[in-house]
């Protein structure tokens, strides 16, 4: 081998190597999530079902939860699937939608052809304060950092 190819070896594989290190993924290379936990409670009390959104103050990603029985959540970040978020601020929103009920019984076919006809389904209603379920009106504001994360939302009524 003479000297040029030499050259043209080592720039090549330095290339490589760069490009290696930065990663391979789409889109560029995963930011690194931490685990982030917590518990949301309504006048003292554990809220079920909440879907709990960190929203980043500048750029990042989002991240999102919902609580179980006992009021705990665990995220994840949106855009990767992956658990946890990336370091940075959060402005945080709760909100529990819930849809109106059914009727128990079963109307017969022609009486329900026409109820179906004369009216459409209410939406889901958030059960909680609407103040929680913005971002710039919740009063919650966090910081990921490196490490495990936890954090408490007392929601009042």
């Amino acid at each position: 081998m003479n000297w040029k190819t030499v050259c043209v070896l080592l720039v090549f594989a330095s290339t490589c190597a760069a490009l290696f290190s930065v990663g391979c993924q789409p889109g560029g290379p995963k930011e690194r999530t931490y685990p982030v936990t917590g518990v949301v409670t309504l006048n003292n009390e554990p809220v079920a079902d909440a879907a709990v959104t960190f929203h980043p103050a500048g750029s990042g990603k989002l991240a999102v939860g919902k609580t179980d029985a006992s009021g705990k959540f665990t995220l994840t970040t949106t855009e990767t699937g992956q658990s946890g978020a990336v370091p940075g601020r959060y402005r945080v929103t709760v909100a529990k939608y819930v849809s109106p009920e059914q009727p128990a019984a079963a109307a017969p076919a022609e009486e329900y052809q026409e109820e179906a006809t004369e009216t459409t389904p209410a939406p889901a209603q958030n059960v909680l304060p609407a103040k929680y379920a913005d971002p710039s009106t919740s009063g919650f504001e966090v910081e990921v950092k490196a490490g495990e994360n936890s954090f408490t939302f007392a929601l009042e009524q």
